[in-house]
């Protein structure tokens, strides 16, 4: 799975060159005791760790919402971060997919040309948007592997605030599927007030896809 992380990357700075009323929860230090799945994936902590090169160059990390699903005992930060310059921007999502590691490889070992990036045009990241999954390399909050019988709760559902198909009038869901959801989607909202977005990237791997 993380042989594709080395062509994801050169990808991804082709395209770099190319062209909330809640308070936040306070941002902790990702446990030591939280260990990721050995599949040759960074450890989450170096994650993590990586971004602390924006902050020092005048970027701002928001968290977004404290993630601790079924079956896990520690919470882990969903984190976004802002370039300094504000107005129509790049944003980049990745880790949507627990199992899919590469897209959050790639971006970690991108910083660098994301913070010369972030020197000429506004950029929004949210590098890690399904923590525990990533470490655990479960697909989704509630069960590990893409199933038709189960409902997979991915962080990337939106349908509570998506419109149902007419004739159907109100949202596609009552509610939405998992906390985690309902975050992400209301700081996609109300940042993107300062930062619409002018470029949208959500990184994924097809590993579903039998013939690409």
């Amino acid at each position: 799975m993380l042989h594709q992380a080395p062509r994801l990357v050169g990808f991804f700075l082709l395209i770099l060159i190319a062209g909330c009323d809640t308070p936040a929860p306070v941002i902790q230090e990702t446990p030591s005791t939280i260990k990721t799945h050995e599949d040759g994936r960074a450890p989450i902590q170096e994650i993590y760790a990586a971004y602390d090169a924006l902050l020092d160059k005048g970027w701002t990390k928001d968290v977004i919402t404290i993630s601790k699903p079924a079956g896990t005992t520690v919470g882990l930060p969903v984190i976004a971060l802002k370039s300094p310059k504000a107005g129509p921007a790049a944003w980049f999502l990745t880790g949507i997919h627990g199992e899919e590691p590469a897209g959050p490889n790639a971006m970690a070992a991108s910083v660098d040309a994301l913070a010369a990036l972030g020197e000429r045009y506004p950029v929004v990241i949210l590098p890690l948007c399904n923590p525990h999954g990533y470490a655990r390399n479960w697909r989704y909050l509630n069960v590990a592997v893409y199933s038709e019988e189960i409902d997979g709760q991915s962080v990337g559902d939106s349908s509570h605030m998506l419109l149902a198909e007419a004739p159907a009038e109100g949202p596609r869901a009552s509610a939405a599927s998992s906390p985690e959801a309902d975050a992400i989607t209301r700081y996609i909202l109300e940042t993107s007030t300062q930062y619409p977005p002018r470029y949208s990237i959500d990184l994924h791997e097809d590993n579903l896809i039998d013939e690409g």
